[in-house]
Protein backbone atom coordinates (compact mmCIF):
# COMPACT_ATOMS: atom_id res chain seq x y z
CA UNK A 1 0.00 0.00 0.00
CA UNK A 2 1.32 3.78 -0.51
CA UNK A 3 1.92 6.21 1.99
CA UNK A 4 -1.17 8.00 0.63
CA UNK A 5 -3.74 5.38 0.74
CA UNK A 6 -2.57 3.91 4.41
CA UNK A 7 -2.73 8.08 5.61
CA UNK A 8 -6.18 7.93 4.07
CA UNK A 9 -7.54 4.84 5.73
CA UNK A 10 -5.57 5.86 9.19
CA UNK A 11 -7.92 8.96 8.58
CA UNK A 12 -10.96 7.20 8.31
CA UNK A 13 -10.25 5.08 11.27
CA UNK A 14 -10.08 8.20 13.39
CA UNK A 15 -13.06 9.39 12.03
CA UNK A 16 -15.22 5.50 12.91
CA UNK A 17 -12.92 5.94 16.40
CA UNK A 18 -15.03 9.48 16.76
CA UNK A 19 -18.40 8.16 15.46
CA UNK A 20 -18.54 11.25 12.96
CA UNK A 21 -17.61 11.81 9.18
CA UNK A 22 -17.07 15.74 9.24
CA UNK A 23 -14.62 17.45 7.35
CA UNK A 24 -12.67 18.68 10.81
CA UNK A 25 -12.46 15.44 12.37
CA UNK A 26 -10.63 13.66 8.94
CA UNK A 27 -8.48 16.35 8.79
CA UNK A 28 -7.38 15.96 13.08
CA UNK A 29 -7.43 12.33 11.41
CA UNK A 30 -5.30 13.08 8.81
CA UNK A 31 -2.63 15.33 10.43
CA UNK A 32 -2.49 12.70 13.11
CA UNK A 33 -1.72 9.63 10.65
CA UNK A 34 0.38 11.90 8.98
CA UNK A 35 2.64 12.47 12.05
CA UNK A 36 2.45 9.20 12.79
CA UNK A 37 3.86 7.94 9.60
CA UNK A 38 6.22 10.37 9.30
CA UNK A 39 7.74 9.53 13.32
CA UNK A 40 7.21 5.78 11.69
CA UNK A 41 9.54 6.62 8.40
CA UNK A 42 12.96 4.65 9.74
CA UNK A 43 10.42 1.34 9.26
CA UNK A 44 9.12 2.00 5.39
CA UNK A 45 12.19 4.38 4.59
CA UNK A 46 12.32 7.97 3.07
CA UNK A 47 9.74 8.65 0.22
CA UNK A 48 8.82 11.95 -1.38
CA UNK A 49 5.76 11.79 0.17
CA UNK A 50 5.73 13.62 3.20
CA UNK A 51 7.86 16.61 0.87
CA UNK A 52 4.93 16.18 -1.16
CA UNK A 53 2.20 17.00 1.48
CA UNK A 54 3.75 19.49 2.93
CA UNK A 55 4.59 21.47 0.01
CA UNK A 56 1.15 20.84 -1.44
CA UNK A 57 -0.04 22.08 2.12
CA UNK A 58 2.44 25.72 1.84
CA UNK A 59 1.15 26.01 -1.19
CA UNK A 60 -2.55 25.58 -0.06
CA UNK A 61 -1.63 28.37 2.74
CA UNK A 62 -0.25 30.90 0.26
CA UNK A 63 -2.93 30.38 -2.29
CA UNK A 64 -5.66 31.20 0.12
CA UNK A 65 -3.43 34.17 1.71
CA UNK A 66 -3.31 35.76 -2.29
CA UNK A 67 -7.20 35.19 -2.35
CA UNK A 68 -7.60 36.76 0.91
CA UNK A 69 -5.56 39.76 0.17
CA UNK A 70 -6.98 40.24 -3.90
CA UNK A 71 -10.45 39.94 -2.12
CA UNK A 72 -10.01 42.47 -0.09
CA UNK A 73 -7.90 44.60 -2.90
CA UNK A 74 -11.01 43.92 -5.49
CA UNK A 75 -13.46 45.17 -2.39
CA UNK A 76 -11.89 48.32 -1.94
CA UNK A 77 -11.68 48.55 -5.45
CA UNK A 78 -15.64 48.75 -5.57
CA UNK A 79 -16.55 50.79 -2.85
CA UNK A 80 -13.52 54.06 -3.42
CA UNK A 81 -14.60 56.20 -6.42
CA UNK A 82 -11.16 55.77 -8.35
CA UNK A 83 -10.85 52.18 -10.29
CA UNK A 84 -7.40 51.01 -10.13
CA UNK A 85 -7.75 47.77 -11.73
CA UNK A 86 -6.41 47.06 -15.32
CA UNK A 87 -7.95 44.00 -17.10
CA UNK A 88 -5.38 42.07 -18.97
CA UNK A 89 -4.91 38.97 -21.03
CA UNK A 90 -1.90 36.80 -19.15
CA UNK A 91 0.42 34.26 -21.42
CA UNK A 92 2.34 32.22 -19.55
CA UNK A 93 5.06 29.64 -21.09
CA UNK A 94 4.84 25.98 -19.44
CA UNK A 95 7.11 23.42 -19.50
CA UNK A 96 4.65 21.15 -17.98
CA UNK A 97 2.72 18.67 -19.84
CA UNK A 98 0.53 16.76 -17.58
CA UNK A 99 -3.20 18.22 -18.37
CA UNK A 100 -3.99 18.37 -14.32
CA UNK A 101 -1.04 20.28 -13.98
CA UNK A 102 -2.23 22.57 -16.53
CA UNK A 103 -6.24 22.61 -15.42
CA UNK A 104 -4.77 23.46 -11.56
CA UNK A 105 -2.02 26.10 -13.34
CA UNK A 106 -4.94 27.78 -14.75
CA UNK A 107 -7.17 27.74 -11.85
CA UNK A 108 -4.44 29.23 -9.74
CA UNK A 109 -4.33 32.05 -12.05
CA UNK A 110 -7.68 32.87 -12.65
CA UNK A 111 -8.83 32.89 -8.92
Amino acid sequence: MRLFQINLLLAGGWCALFGTFDLGTFAAGFLLAFAALSLSSPVHGQTAYFRRVLLAARLGAYFLYELTVSSFQVAWDVITPTHRSRPAIVAVPLDIEEPIQITVLANLISL
